[in-house]
């Protein structure tokens, strides 16, 4: 059966996914931020995203999560194949020593993923399901479905959680739409699909109609406390931090060592 902290962990992932969602096949070489506040307002963290994809799909998104003075404690790594729902990523938190990711090793894909610091990792082989999506994967997924998502309609993903080491079936839909500073806007919800999902957490994201760009999001988190519970949040991406990739502020972002606390 599907439990509260199975459902909540599929949902922490999707945080990842919802990351913006360009039109298919577009080329695109940007970087903007989100800012994450909790249930009180409180300044959680900040993410800062570095995008590069090419026409056929191929590319990479590389996240850092910075504390609220701007250093870094966390960081992702998203390399996208072309046309490739579920792409290799790899996340860590040095905070907590994190971990969790899917990789390719000799022609072979294996999900895997490391819950703290002392623990043993934990891998399997990527599990063999039709359409599986997977981590920023969910922005294709996205982009194919617009149209039928835009409309209404509920389309349903098989979603990938390496926490689980497994995939769960999970639909995505409308719920409402909205004029936010001018343009017309639509909330997707991702829930379980299943009729007891009803009861169990689910994950807002609120993207412009013109250009499908992800505005706000609001749900459970990648991002774990120290405890390793994932958060729940409210990220805004204010269109204003939208701006052409600078290849050097990404090597630094590549590159840079993170740190162990914020305090």
């Amino acid at each position: 059966m599907v439990t509260v902290r199975r459902a909540s962990a599929v949902l922490a992932l999707a945080a990842v996914a919802l990351a913006g969602a360009p039109p298919a096949r577009a080329q695109v070489a940007l970087q903007y931020e989100g800012t994450a506040r909790g249930g009180d307002g409180a300044f959680a963290y900040r993410e800062t995203h570095y995008l590069e994809r090419a026409g056929d799909g191929s590319g990479e998104r590389l996240v850092l999560y910075r504390c609220a003075d701007g250093r870094a404690f966390a960081r992702k790594l998203v390399r996208y194949g072309a046309g490739s729902l579920a792409p290799d990523f790899a996340l860590e938190d040095a905070r907590t020593g994190y971990r969790e990711g899917v990789r390719t090793r000799d022609d072979a894909r294996e999900v895997y993923v490391r819950a703290g610091e002392a623990a043993r990792e934990r891998r399997k082989v990527l599990p063999r399901v039709a359409g599986l999506v997977a981590d920023a994967g969910f922005d294709d997924f996205v982009a194919r479905h617009w149209d039928a998502l835009a409309a209404g309609r509920a389309v349903r993903v098989p979603f990938l959680v390496p926490a689980e080491l497994d995939s769960f079936a999970f639909k995505v839909r409308r719920t409402r739409t909205l004029q936010l500073d001018g343009q017309a806007a639509v909330v997707l919800r991702l829930s379980l699909g299943a009729w007891y999902g009803l009861f169990l957490p689910h994950i807002d994201a609120t993207y412009t109609v013109a250009d499908r760009t992800l505005r706000s999001y609001e749900g459970l988190s990648n991002i774990r406390d120290l405890k390793l519970e994932n958060v729940v949040v409210r990220i805004e991406f204010a269109p204003a931090s939208r701006k052409p990739l600078d290849p050097g502020a990404r090597e630094q972002a590549r590159t840079g060592a993170l740190v162990r606390s914020c305090d």
